[in-house]
């Protein structure tokens, strides 16, 4: 056992440490090259790798699951960082059809992100999926708020109707004395009430006015026609008697809508 505790080792005669690769030399940017216009190659660094989450490769369609080791090249992205956290790129190929697997960390959710390569069954962090999850809530609480307030108003147009059927013969009323007005605006306070008690008496008066109206127009109807003229003189005539012919003619003088009238007023009497 001591001897495999070595204390010293061995370097050969052609070891040139000149040769080796430093490690801060990763972590410098890429230089131009002074000859060509473009930059020197990229230097990657190769090491041993878990996958951070579950992927399906884009070419055999193969699943690769959490903490599978692979080989892979890594390097420092140069022209990003976080709060002056470098972010590494990690380069990887399929066991199955050797498609090359890209992802990269992110210091700022404490996670990977994947690139290409592959799709990424779950994924926790998806800015896209969330921000598209809150504009469709935002859509729904519009689309609700806009059926409740249709919903509102046309509960509001059957309460109004609700109102006018129970409320017919107020409103027949309404109409009658608006009409009898002569088409003049009458403002909302002279409108009948259900309990108003001057109900009957428009009832009563529009009963009166409309059999009158009735009355004169077959009075003026029958007025015209010879006939009744002379059966109308002959029993004025008999009535009064051959004894009072002075009465007969102011009777004759006299207007028979007037005669009418005079009589249905004493009977309503």
């Amino acid at each position: 056992m001591s001897e495999r505790k070595v204390l010293n080792r061995y370097f050969p005669p052609d070891f040139d440490p000149k040769k080796l690769e430093e490690s801060k030399k990763l972590l410098k940017k890429s230089k131009s090259n002074s000859r060509g216009g473009g930059y020197r190659k990229k230097k990657l660094l190769n090491i041993r790798m878990l996958y951070p989450f579950t992927i399906r490769c884009n070419g055999c369609e193969v699943y690769h699951y959490v903490g599978t080791k692979f080989n892979s090249k890594v390097e420092k992205v140069q022209s990003d960082s976080y709060l002056g956290i470098p972010i590494w790129r990690f380069y990887g190929r399929c066991t199955q059809c050797g498609n090359e697997i890209v992802f990269r960390t992110d210091p700022k959710s404490g996670d990977y992100i994947l690139e290409s390569g592959a799709k990424q069954n779950f994924n926790m962090n998806n800015k896209e999926v969330i921000k598209k999850k809150s504009e469709d809530d935002f859509e729904s609480k519009v689309i609700n708020s806009v059926l409740e307030s249709r919903s509102m108003e046309e509960l509001e147009i059957l309460k109004n109707l609700n109102k006018r059927l129970m409320n017919r013969e107020v409103t027949e009323l309404n109409a009658l004395k608006h009409i009898l007005d002569d088409n003049e605006i009458i403002p909302e306070d002279q409108f009948i009430t259900p309990t108003d008690n001057k109900c009957n008496e428009i009832i009563s008066d529009r009963e009166r006015q409309l059999i009158t109206n009735s009355v004169r127009n077959c009075i003026d109807s029958f007025e015209e026609n010879p006939k009744f003229q002379k059966k109308l003189g002959s029993c004025v005539v008999n009535s009064n008697g051959p004894k009072r012919p002075s009465a007969a003619v102011k009777v004759k003088e006299k207007n028979s809508k007037d005669l009418f009238f005079n009589y249905y007023d004493t009977e309503s009497e």
